[in-house]
């Protein structure tokens, strides 16, 4: 019983197949439209003077025209003898197909203007878009009574898409499909461009025809929707015994950071505002396309930007957050002046220092050396000499980027050359 109802599925669905393979256009240029109601088939020719529709089953078939019954071809596999508009049956005897027959190029759409709708007022988010012309109907008989084919149309324009590759706003082609059934036809659900453009309304069919011309805004579409993108450039620091040091890229690290912010407008931007926060706090405002910022306190900040213009549209882009780290101070407790380029000075590893003072004594308190600059060290000599090797001793008084104070002295050991 089982492989019964196999076989009887398997009967099933190739019947199915042959149903759908029925009928097929032997000559003429064409386009079938899917989703047809009520008819197997839906045709649009460029014209009717020289079409065919071809049964492709065995026997002989006859060709009606389904409003009023009329034999338009029988005892032939294959007929040319159809009106626009009309719906037609194709039987065997045994089965029947319906399809409907249009004459496309009478029936396109008859483009008088496009026109974008500047008083619409949500253009900061949204364009609004007018079409008039002429729409002439798709409508025809089916087994389900009286259905219309809806015209398809393609909407292209251009925009800006941000590219992190490159780290600026490129062209990005836009398409949006359409339908109608009646003009005037308003458009209201496409994001406003980013840029200046055209915008073209094309009749799908019509094009895939060959054989009709779109219609374009009349004059370019001036871009009032506002955006922007932060990028960060950060002043790099070289010196080795700074820890965590920043680089071109850093947000996070040693302080200070002094980091340029750019706002890589797009072309519709007029205002900008930067504001610089530290908790609850704002440290800085700025109205500049691109500012500068040295963040010394040890702390997470948040960098926020908004861009607007005189048409009052306003775009917040994604917020920068800077990290500074707590300050450090690592003494080491030996160094080996000899030039092999090793260990040669004595340097603290150190990071977020807003002040540095070191001092180094010999053995009997005498002062052999001070500096005030972190990155540097003592490279072991005396007025230009080099300093006998022992123990020297020394004190440091530096203040981090978060308030703390170092008190710190102890002996750094001079290893003989």
């Amino acid at each position: 019983m089982r492989h019964t109802s196999y076989i009887l599925i398997i009967i099933a669905l190739l019947s199915t197949l042959h149903l759908a393979a029925q009928i097929q256009v032997t000559r003429g240029n064409c386009v079938e439209v899917g989703g047809a109601r009520g008819v197997d088939h839906a045709y649009l020719f460029d014209d009717l003077d020289d079409i065919e529709i071809t049964y492709t089953g065995a026997g002989a078939v006859t060709f009606r025209r389904m409003s009023d019954g009329v034999t338009v071809c029988s005892g032939v596999n294959a007929c040319s003898q159809f009106d626009d508009g009309e719906t037609y049956t194709v039987t065997d005897g045994t089965n029947t197909t319906t399809f409907v027959v249009f004459d496309y190029a009478a029936r396109m759409a008859q483009f008088a203007a496009l026109d974008v709708d500047l008083a619409y007022d949500s253009q900061c988010d949204n364009t609004r878009l007018n079409v008039s012309g002429t729409l002439p109907s798709l409508t025809y008989n089916s087994t389900l009574g009286t259905q219309t084919l809806t015209h398809r149309f393609r909407l292209s324009w251009n925009t800006l898409e941000w590219q992190d590759g490159t780290q600026q706003w490129t062209l990005l082609p836009q398409t949006m499909e359409l339908s109608a059934n009646t003009f005037p036809y308003i458009i209201t659900t496409i994001a406003a461009p980013l840029c200046d453009t055209y915008f073209t309304l094309t009749d799908l069919w019509a094009d895939t025809l060959h054989i009709a011309d779109s219609i374009s805004t009349a004059s370019q579409y001036t871009a009032v929707a506002v955006a922007a993108h932060i990028t960060t450039v950060t002043v790099a620091r070289t010196d080795s015994n700074e820890v965590n040091r920043p680089d071109s890229a850093s947000l996070t690290g040693s302080g200070p950071l002094e980091v340029e912010f750019r706002a890589n407008p797009t072309p519709a931007v007029q205002y900008y505002q930067w504001k610089v926060r530290k908790s609850t706090d704002i440290l800085a405002q700025r109205a500049d396309e691109n500012h500068r910022y040295n963040f010394i306190e040890s702390g997470g900040y948040v960098v926020s930007l908004t861009v607007s213009n005189a048409h009052s549209c306003d775009f917040a882009a994604d917020s920068v957050v800077v990290t500074i780290s707590e300050s450090l101070i690592d003494v080491p407790n030996v160094f080996t002046p000899n030039g092999d380029g090793i260990n040669d000075e004595f340097r603290v590893a150190f990071r977020s220092l807003k002040s540095f003072d070191c001092w180094v004594y010999n053995r009997w308190g005498r002062q052999v050396y001070h500096w005030s600059d972190p990155t540097k060290g003592w490279n072991g000599k005396i007025n230009g000499r080099d300093a006998a090797p022992g123990t020297y001793f020394y004190i440091i008084k530096a203040r981090g980027s978060e308030g703390q104070k170092y008190h710190l002295s102890g002996d750094i050991n001079l290893i003989g050359r």
